[in-house]
């Protein structure tokens, strides 16, 4: 379910060597008292500043939010259902790329392999 609620704190982590990205998460008072995390992940400035309303020096912001869930996600004001597409195809190209990059590693290892034993 999409709640509004009042973000308490932010938890922010990029290098220095790329100012433009940065890993975000977010924590609530009313969501389990602290203990469910908002995940934004790695995002620009530009992208997580249009999640975040500023109203009255406080924090604002959607959140696809379930009881009792470890995590919780971002959302505008405009989605009428979870953006769960968006998230999986995010987390997807990572799996890709590791998959990608076992083969090339096994590949590797045959070659060598037969390369010694000639």
């Amino acid at each position: 379910m999409k709640k509004y609620i009042e973000i308490d704190s932010f938890y922010i982590n990029h290098s220095k060597a790329v100012s433009k990205v940065a890993y975000f998460r977010g924590y609530s008072k009313t969501l389990d008292n602290y203990s469910t995390a908002i995940e934004f992940g790695t995002l620009d400035w530009e992208d997580f500043n249009s999640y975040i309303e500023k109203k009255e020096g406080k924090n604002f912001s959607y959140i696809w939010y379930r009881k009792g869930a470890k995590y919780a996600y971002p959302g505008k004001e405009t989605e009428k259902k979870v953006p769960i597409t968006s998230y999986l195809m995010k987390q997807l190209i990572f799996f890709i790329y590791w998959l990608f990059l076992l083969i090339i590693n096994r590949f590797c290892k045959y070659i060598i392999k037969h390369k010694i034993k000639e």
